[in-house]
């Protein structure tokens, strides 16, 4: 579930014990010098110096040498100097010797970091034949005595496992990882962390589960702090990599005790409540809504948080948490939190709201207007943060639908005034919602719309109040029937195109030409649409014009 908008992502900076150094991916990685090559040598003249070595174009005039599009995009990615395009496009004769020529163990240190980088960004583009050949010279670059190659063979496991599949990444890859995820360079194992997505996601989880779970114990007890870090942060999405019946207690007590001041003291990031409470969401998707239990506490004690973007990112979700969950539980767990968002700060407060429709479904009918009705109008009288107000415009049409109780008091009253909100953004919204309310309304509520409507149309109205009026009438037309329309509000909608503003004249202009012009359902008045656009056409203004003619 991604509803929620992204909390500022979990540290990206470097995790580190001392003074970070580049990561390998990220190296600005120098052309090997040729013998001939001088230190003055300019990097153009170092570029084709390498390329020309390396890629040599084919001795056949038939077959001039190129890269694939995408390997080429991938290298010059990979490396800080450009690669020069040839003419055809040779791909396994040319470019997996590059690799080898610079993977192999006699190779300069240089060389097989730049080996090791094609391996890791070109895995996908090599493919599972190509890779599988390549095995040896991965399991040799696992074995490099520079941490940094190491490294990248670690972070590039995953990738690996995705190509080759089941198979070879249990026979090959597993004992790779095992080894890596032991290496006495924490920079390699925090690396082999964010492996274990792929590797669960890949494996069986027969297989998966058992050996995944040894190895992340073993992360969040690590002697480095980053890789602790790390091994939580990536916990939640770990989690649902398995399918609900296949979770452990055991994954499921790590993930909760994330939060716990001692874990909090152990592994000493202030980001990993953050990261717990954006997981949790995809965590209860995938256990369900019958260990419920198990959570509850650690959902309880995120609610609490006292950092803001930790409250902000479950404000945003739990209209998906309560769907999950279920009527009985919102009502009897969710519900409470629910309000305490609303009184929270305003970048907490405005998930809720923003969500609110959602949220009220899954309660039972029952409680709904008395649990919302004071919400809603503090929602609408809510004078310093429009964007409230808008959020509510959005929705009152599904809420009407939700609370049909409110809807003749509230919710068709809320929409004509914020139809005339002073902000524009409310009032684009609001004039979107009475085409979906009025099934829900008796005769006398329609009468009483229609003439609150209409004295927004004709004198002694402003040209501002004319201009709410034909917004209105344009998204009823896609959203009433021909009738309703033509007994209302269309002799009026059609006076309009001689308003004396041409801004009223502009909008009719345009409904008109777009919604009305040619369309089926206002066949029958075809004939009085045309003549209207001919004579908007003939305007004296030329925007209205230019709308005319669309």
């Amino acid at each position: 579930i991604h509803t929620t908008p992204l909390p500022p992502s979990p540290p990206s900076f470097s995790l580190n014990d001392s003074p970070p150094s580049p990561s390998l991916s990220n190296l600005s990685l120098a052309p090997p010098l040729s013998p001939s090559s001088s230190a003055s040598s300019s990097p153009l003249q170092l570029s084709h110096s390498f390329s020309s070595s390396v890629l040599k174009p084919s001795p056949s005039p038939a077959l001039p040498l190129s890269l694939p599009p995408s390997l080429y995009r991938a290298l010059t990615a990979s490396l800080s100097f450009p690669l020069p395009p040839y003419g055809a496009q040779i791909f396994e004769d040319n470019c997996v010797p590059v690799v080898h020529r610079f993977g192999n163990a006699n190779a300069e240190m240089e060389d097989q970091a730049i080996g090791a980088i094609i391996l890791d960004k070109c895995a996908a583009i090599f493919g599972r034949e190509i890779l599988s050949e390549m095995l040896p010279l991965i399991v040799s670059l696992s074995q490099n005595a520079t941490f940094r190659v190491r490294q990248t063979i670690a972070g590039a496991l995953g990738v690996f496992a995705e190509v080759l599949g089941e198979k070879q990444t249990e026979q090959d890859l597993l004992p790779l990882f095992n080894t890596l995820s032991n290496d006495k360079i924490w920079r390699v194992r925090k690396e082999c962390v964010a492996a274990t997505l792929s590797l669960s996601r890949v494996l069986p989880v027969e297989l998966s589960k058992p050996f995944l779970l040894v190895r992340y114990e073993q992360f969040v007890d690590d002697a480095s702090r980053w890789v602790r870090t790390a091994a939580y942060q990536n916990i939640g999405p770990f989690i649902a990599t398995f399918k609900g019946e296949d979770i452990d207690d055991d994954f499921l007590i790590l993930f909760t005790e994330m939060i716990s001041p001692k874990m909090k003291s152990k592994v000493g990031d202030p980001f990993i409540s953050e990261c717990c409470s954006f997981s949790f969401p995809g965590v209860f998707q995938t256990i369900g809504k019958d260990r419920w239990e198990q959570i509850k506490e650690c959902y309880q004690n995120l609610v609490k948080d006292p950092q803001w973007k930790v409250r902000r990112s479950l404000s945003y979700s739990i209209h998906d948490i309560a769907q999950i969950a279920g009527p009985e539980i919102t009502k009897n767990e969710l519900l409470e939190c629910w309000k305490t968002f609303f009184t929270d700060l305003d970048l907490v407060k405005s998930g809720v709201i923003k969500n609110l429709a959602p949220f009220v479904e899954v309660l039972p009918a029952d409680i709904r207007e008395e649990e919302f009705k004071l919400a809603l109008e503090t929602i609408e009288n809510e004078q310093e943060n429009w964007r409230f107000r808008k959020y509510l415009a959005r929705q009152l049409a599904r809420l009407s639908a939700l609370i049909p109780t409110l809807v003749e008091s509230f919710f068709l009253p809320c929409a004509l005034r914020l139809s005339f909100d002073p902000v524009a953004e409310v009032r684009k919204y609001a004039v979107t919602q009475f085409g979906l309310m009025i099934p829900l309304l008796d005769d006398k509520s329609i009468q009483e719309f229609t003439t609150t409507l209409m004295s927004k149309s004709s004198p002694p109205s402003t040209f501002y109040e004319r201009q709410i009026f034909v917004d209105v009438c344009g998204s009823m037309i896609d959203q009433v029937n021909v009738q309703f329309f033509e007994n209302t509000f269309m002799n009026t909608f059609f006076s309009l195109a001689s308003d004396p503003v041409p801004n009223v004249r502009l909008l009719v202009a345009a409904i008109l030409a777009k919604k009305m012009n040619r369309h089926s359902k206002w066949s029958a008045h075809q004939k009085k649409v045309t003549e209207l656009l001919n004579q908007l056409k003939m305007d004296k203004d030329g925007d209205v014009v230019a709308a005319a003619a669309q």
